[in-house]
């Protein structure tokens, strides 16, 4: 069971049947389909359902509400005492020419509010 899932089940007392997946698309795909109840994955990973009514938010295990979804609680407004970052990074190949390792620091470096999005 991924950690945040076991840390809620914890916290809840209560215990959940955990379906492994391959990662959050296959989740994603599962919970739309009506194979399983819920999923905890990141925002991110459901903004796209989310902004088309398939689904919705019930709370983010954040210390605050995030930014792209404000008028969603967090676990601690909603009465559960839990808050778990999610540890992203950015990864390249081996052999990334080094313009490209260089255009990413500076991307990454730069306010959220000012990046460029992101294009092909």
């Amino acid at each position: 069971m991924a950690p945040a899932t076991e840390a809620l089940a914890d916290k809840l007392g209560l215990r959940f049947n955990n379906i492994p997946y391959e990662g959050a698309a296959p989740a994603v795909t599962a919970l739309l389909g009506g194979h399983i109840e819920a999923v905890a994955v990141s925002p991110a990973e459901v903004s796209a359902q989310v902004q088309a009514g398939q689904m919705r938010i019930l709370g983010v295990m954040a210390e605050q509400r995030l930014e792209a979804f404000p008028d969603v609680p967090t676990f601690r407004e909603s009465g559960t005492d839990l808050a778990i970052g999610t540890w992203r990074g950015i990864f390249v190949p081996k052999r990334t020419p080094a313009e490209v390792v260089e255009t990413l620091r500076r991307w990454r470096a730069a306010p959220p509010r000012s990046r460029p999005s992101a294009t092909r």
